[in-house]
């Protein structure tokens, strides 16, 4: 298991984002468009104790005009790709030590993040950017390439990870399997 503390901002630092040097130059000559949802009509939907939460006074330090919107989008996805990168040495050193085949891959995450969207940051509430998360399972002992569209909850990992193993899933596990 291995557990990465990117991307999360660094609260009470100058910098929320706080990235490795070698990927500053990364996301510079674009412009990342604003989410479906960081319309005002949709801060304005939302109930009044959100309205004054947590969320939306990081949002007013980190996203509250296009240039902070800019900076910190790409600080973000800047601290994302570090974590592609460090995934790529992961598993170039198992190519490299014969094990990459004999070795499944679970990616995943905790928590989404709000990125503007409905006027907030961070991610603590149930809506979708807040709770969605990425599953990508790479095994060389299941089928190859096969895109599942269903849902998936934290709850089917450990099974999964039983039934990779080859060990019987007890049936008071909560569940599934998603081999």
């Amino acid at each position: 298991s291995l557990s990465y503390k990117a991307p999360h901002a660094q609260d009470g630092a100058k910098e929320a984002f706080q990235i490795d040097p070698k990927f500053a130059q990364f996301y510079q000559k674009i412009t990342i468009p604003e989410t479906p949802t960081s319309r005002p009509k949709d801060f304005a939907s939302l109930p009044e104790f959100l309205q004054s939460s947590e969320g939306r006074i990081r949002w007013k330090n980190r996203f509250d005009t296009e240039a902070n919107y800019q900076h910190n989008v790409k600080q973000y996805y800047r601290l994302i790709t570090g974590i592609d990168d460090s995934v790529g040495q992961i598993i170039k050193k198992l190519k490299e030590k014969n094990l990459f085949d004999k070795t499944a891959i679970i990616f995943t995450s905790d928590n989404g993040f709000f990125i503007g969207d409905r006027g907030l940051s961070d991610k603590w509430f149930g809506y979708e950017e807040s709770i969605r998360v990425p599953l990508i399972m790479r095994s060389p002992f299941s089928q190859p390439r096969e895109l599942i569209t269903a849902m998936t909850l934290n709850v089917d990992i450990m099974p999964t990870i039983l039934d990779l193993a080859g060990v019987k899933i007890p049936e008071s596990v909560q569940g599934s399997s998603l081999l």
